[in-house]
């Protein structure tokens, strides 16, 4: 009977560990996806930025391509 006792204090102790252990990596893993959500933000905001320009550079030279032509 005392070896049983023992036996379920051990596993838990063991389930005891395993539960901080997956906590812990757990509370890890979501620092990270945190993370490189920031960073994926960071990327999109500077895409969308950069087509802004680019759009804004080719409105502004499709508006001089129409005066050039229009004068002709």
């Amino acid at each position: 009977m005392d070896q049983v006792v023992e036996g379920l204090e051990a596993f838990k102790v063991l389930s005891s560990r395993t539960q901080d252990m997956a906590n812990k990596y757990s509370s890890h893993l979501d620092n990270i996806e945190s993370e490189y959500q920031r960073k994926l933000n960071k990327i999109e905001e500077r895409l969308s930025s950069s087509l802004s320009n680019i759009s804004a550079e080719q409105a502004a030279s499709l508006k001089r391509l129409e005066v050039m032509y229009s004068d002709k």
